[in-house]
């Protein structure tokens, strides 16, 4: 069994060190296994330029303090934020996740949105790569909000074992049917638990949801937050429910091999 906080959280925008000292208080106040935090929850999500001066090294000090919070507490976490490359000096959409004995890996946006009022394209530089992370015998893949809108994703990790996929975001109100319709899906193509988690704060006009919730691996609704505000949402997910819910929907078995697996790195 394996328990996960996901955080709706209101970050102040472009203000890192009061963010870090909430993650941190929120980790230490939470008995779950996993604790995870929306896109961007470190920053704030509308940073136009501001996001190449607030990019985080990956073996810098804010880095290195969420190691140090994961091992004291005895927790792994995922928190969004954004992630400076230590060798190109590019600047991702990251996911910092960190195992609970302080391993760290970085997953940077694969599918950067572009559209709308947003414009990923012009500020970060595209991922290529998979991160999964162990928790408590159970692994998860790792994807950011417009990543989750494609299933090829999602069944890469899949195809390759994990019991997971968690989402983290930073969703305005007018994709909120968009995320609720497609989570349960990925989770019942993939049979797998799906992990989601928002921001909730208003920015340069978008308002951030909130609601994060789980799907269980036949793609039923375990819990959902509320929309709007802060809270953190307890789920359990137990290995049973996978070996229950895969033969009666084989994906797994029925998927024809795709050709060579998706680089991916795992910690745990």
């Amino acid at each position: 069994m394996v328990r996960a906080a996901l955080v709706q959280f209101q970050s102040a925008l472009r203000d890192v060190e009061e963010n870090l000292e909430r993650i941190g208080a929120i980790v230490e106040g939470t008995d779950a296994d996993l604790v995870v935090f929306p896109e961007m929850a470190l920053t704030g999500y509308s940073l136009r330029d501001d996001v190449y001066t607030l990019a985080q090294a990956q073996d810098g000090q804010v880095v290195g303090t969420l190691a140090d919070i994961a091992v004291e507490g005895g927790r792994a976490m995922v928190v969004g934020m954004p992630v400076r490359s230590d060798v190109t000096g590019f600047v991702w959409n990251g996911a910092v996740a960190v195992s609970a004995g302080g391993k760290v890996a970085v997953y940077a946006k694969r599918r950067l949105i572009n559209f709308g009022p947003f414009e990923e394209r012009f500020l970060f530089k595209q991922g290529t790569m998979g991160t999964v992370l162990r928790v408590g015998g159970m692994r998860f893949g790792i994807t950011i909000c417009y990543d989750i809108f494609f299933p090829e994703l999602a069944k890469d990790y899949a195809m390759g074992g994990v019991d997971g996929i968690i989402n983290i975001s930073a969703s305005p109100t007018v994709t909120r049917t968009f995320f609720e319709r497609v989570l349960p899906a990925r989770a019942i193509e993939n049979t797998v638990y799906t992990l989601y988690t928002n921001l909730v704060r208003t920015e340069r006009g978008l308002v951030f949801w909130g609601g994060a919730q789980a799907h269980d691996p036949r793609g039923s609704l375990i819990a959902r937050g509320p929309y709007f505000k802060e809270a953190v949402l307890s789920v359990d997910m137990d290995p049973v429910s996978l070996r229950v819910a895969r033969p009666f929907r084989p994906t797994h078995t029925d998927t024809p091999p795709s050709g060579d697996p998706l680089p991916t790195l795992e910690i745990g």
